[in-house]
């Protein structure tokens, strides 16, 4: 459902979940009301907007009401029920259902193939115009479908007979169907507009999410972030344009849904004029769902039992800048409209604020190189490095790699301070996109540059290191540090700094929805049925970075790159025990004199280490294994390179 975790598809007893009594709501009676006699016209609750905003969500919440039949996408019911028969939310193939059947039975085969026809004549975006005009002169949407809008108003009142409910919430979404909708005899319509952050939205239909209700294909459809973005701005505008006005119309956030979701669904059903029957609820962000008849739909309308409701927010971490950028600025008029941010979408200002209160004001200048030391060394290098420039072509290209919070940026900026040395960080955009590298463009950066020595950060492409390494287009060989760190100091900086990004990422490559991420490049096929072993999906935070250490330095192993002599091993605990020991055989690897000014952006206590972490023992097992290797692998260079040369 998007936003919800299914804990059981039998349910489970009330007690297991938290206790009504616990949520600030009004009591209900023990007994769950009967729906009453059907009187007047039938009542439609329309639900509109773009796809993947939680609208399956939010009908099955609705429909567990009395008097509410959830009925699903209606305006799929002859295609994807009858023709591809799809198995209805009972779990029984559309024409076997017993309360689409008896709608059949009732209807005769003629109306529900008119619902095929309905859209190919007024379902598509070069039918907005005519929309837009039938807004103001009715009539010429009359003309348009006339012949099936009593079909429609026969279609909705057999379902309502076969259900035997006053109100039908179907969640079909199109606009253009929806104002058909309220031009069919018999029927109310009440529209009620879902909308969702957009780059919500297109990280959600980037996702490979299966089709489990007996579709003729494997997996739903997916979607490009500029198309989704069009799409989701063209309907919402549409909704706004054709339905925000009278008291026939509602609108909710997905994400107040999420975030309070009885008092929303209170609301709505007093708009909608029905009791909530509020006993599903088992906590206040818990529910407990029974099987509906939804026609057609996200697969997961179909399970039932205790549900959890919280935020399906992954995108604000695993989605890359470059797509959000896209997104937002194809949508910012209607993100502004309904109340979304623009300038921080992904929430990187707490990111920020909670790293600040962790490790301090001190720790994060010196990240960002805010100090009045950095600057004041960075320019001063920068006037030494003009005359150390020779001719292109001569440069050294020396690649930094390893897993993200393993000291990468301490060991940059010892670097810095050589003059020799040239350096790209991941926020080049010259030379990365979305702190991954352009590959069609560092042959060309190594080649220009004049320093001796180009040093590159190119952590998010640590699986391309044999591509680094055999780089072609140049005439120096290249050379490459991997750096690492203990797993648990690792495993709570990455936290600290990002949050749970590292969860969301192997969650997204357990379910197969991650294949893009970088964090899944070079996976090989042992480590993906690792995760599938220790069950990586449900990981808390802290296990699931240090197995995303474990995945990430065992790369070193797998791609062979420990057989080779122009690739060394550095630790970042031996490095802040004795920098100028270690900056001694590194630099001499590098091929650049070691100058003792490199030893004072080394500092023990940046790392923020705080003893060990709470990790899952599998897991804690493995990183173990993995610290040793390459601790000794660490060892056997630094002997190696030993015997610097030392300038002034």
């Amino acid at each position: 459902m998007g936003a919800t975790d299914v804990e059981s598809n039998q349910g489970r007893d009330l007690a297991h979940g938290s206790s009504p009594s616990a949520m600030v709501r009004p009591s209900v009676a023990s007994a769950k009301p009967a729906p009453g006699p059907l009187q007047g016209n039938t009542t439609v609750v329309a639900i509109v907007g773009a796809g993947r905003s939680g609208s399956t969500l939010l009908g099955a919440l609705l429909g567990q009401s009395p008097g509410v039949f959830n009925a699903g996408e209606v305006r799929y019911l002859w295609d994807r029920g009858f023709v591809e028969r799809r198995l209805c939310g009972c779990g029984e193939p559309v024409p076997r259902c017993p309360v689409w059947s008896s709608v059949a039975e009732q209807v005769g085969t003629p109306v529900l193939e008119r619902m095929r026809d309905l859209q190919r004549r007024y379902g598509r975006i070069r039918h907005v115009p005519i929309a837009l005009a039938g807004q103001m002169l009715p009539s010429i949407i009359e003309r348009r479908v006339g012949q099936d809008l009593e079909a429609l108003g026969a279609l909705y009142t057999s379902i309502a007979a076969a259900s035997g409910a006053r109100v039908i919430v179907d969640s079909s979404k199109l606009p253009l169907y929806t104002q058909s909708l309220r031009h069919a005899p018999g029927i109310d319509v009440k529209v009620l507009h879902l909308v969702r952050d957009s780059r919500a939205t297109a990280f959600s239909w980037q996702r490979k999410k299966a089709l489990t209700d007996g579709a003729p294909r494997e997996f739903k459809e997916t979607m490009s972030p500029v198309r989704s973005a069009a799409l989701w701005t063209i309907w919402n505008s549409l909704c706004d344009g054709l339905f925000a006005t009278g008291p026939d119309f509602r609108r909710v956030r997905y994400e107040d849904l999420v975030e309070h979701p009885w008092a929303t669904l209170a609301a709505l059903h007093r708009w909608i004029g029905v009791p909530m029957d509020d006993r599903i609820f088992v906590g206040q962000h818990r529910v407990v769902l029974g099987a509906t008849h939804t026609v057609a739909g996200n697969a997961d309308r179909m399970r039932t039992g205790t549900v959890a409701i919280r935020p399906d927010d992954e995108w604000r971490h695993a989605q890359t800048d470059e797509v959000r950028r896209t997104v937002t600025a194809i949508s910012w008029p209607m993100l502004v409209r309904h109340g979304y941010p623009i300038l921080d979408p992904i929430g990187r200002t707490s990111l920020h604020l909670r790293f600040l209160r962790m490790r301090g004001l001190p720790a994060f200048l010196e990240e960002k190189r805010l100090s009045p030391r950095a600057l004041a060394s960075g320019t001063v290098v920068g006037l030494r490095r003009r005359a150390e420039r020779g001719e292109p072509g001569s440069t050294v290209p020396l690649w930094l790699v390893g897993a993200q919070r393993s000291g990468t940026n301490m060991l940059v900026n010892a670097f810095r301070c050589a003059p020799e040395v040239e350096v790209r960080n991941e926020t080049d955009r010259a030379l990365f996109r979305d702190y991954e590298l352009r590959t069609d463009r560092v042959a060309a950066a190594v080649s220009a540059c004049r320093s001796p020595v180009m040093l590159v950060k190119a952590l998010c492409d640590s699986h391309r290191a044999r591509w680094m390494l055999d780089l072609p287009g140049t005439t120096r060989v290249p050379r490459m540090m991997w750096m690492f760190r203990g797993v648990d100091a690792r495993a709570q900086s990455a936290v600290t700094r990002f949050g749970h990004a590292n969860q969301y990422a192997l969650r997204a490559i357990v379910s197969g929805n991650g294949d893009h991420l970088w964090q899944a490049g070079g996976l090989s096929s042992a480590n993906r049925l690792l995760l599938e072993q220790v069950d990586a999906e449900h990981l808390d935070p802290l296990s699931a970075s240090a197995l995303f250490w474990y995945l990430r330095n065992s790369l070193y192993f797998e791609l062979g790159i420990d057989q080779r002599t122009d690739v060394v091993v550095v630790s970042y605990q031996r490095l802040v025990e004795d920098p100028i020991g270690e900056l001694a055989w590194i630099t001499r690897f590098a091929g650049i004199p070691l100058r003792p000014s490199m030893a004072r952006h080394v500092e023990r206590g940046r790392g923020g280490d705080t003893g060990p972490a709470v990790i899952a023992p599998r897991i804690r097992e493995l990183c173990e294994a993995m610290d040793a290797r390459l601790t000794a692998v660490s060892a056997h260079h630094r002997r190696l390179h030993l015997q610097p040369t030392i300038v002034a």
